[in-house]
């Protein structure tokens, strides 16, 4: 048995940050104002269908039990 780590450790390289100007900046904001307004909708309609599905599933099933135990 090897006592030592067979993997080294990998520090991420540093990149130098770039410099932005005031209009490339307002316009990676707006880019990113974007981008979180179209994830909140499918956030959104992803939660509305899931509902949709448990009220039908949950309604559903009890009330064909109920037919089914009546006959």
């Amino acid at each position: 048995m090897a006592t030592k780590s067979e993997y080294r450790r990998m520090e991420p390289e540093m990149e130098p940050e770039e410099e932005l100007d005031e209009e490339e900046w307002a316009l990676r904001a707006e880019a990113q104002r974007r981008r979180r307004r179209s994830v909140g909708s499918y956030v959104f309609t992803c939660a509305l269908f899931a509902s949709l599905n448990a009220i039908l599933l949950g309604y559903a099933i009890p009330s064909f039990c109920v037919i089914v135990l009546k006959a």
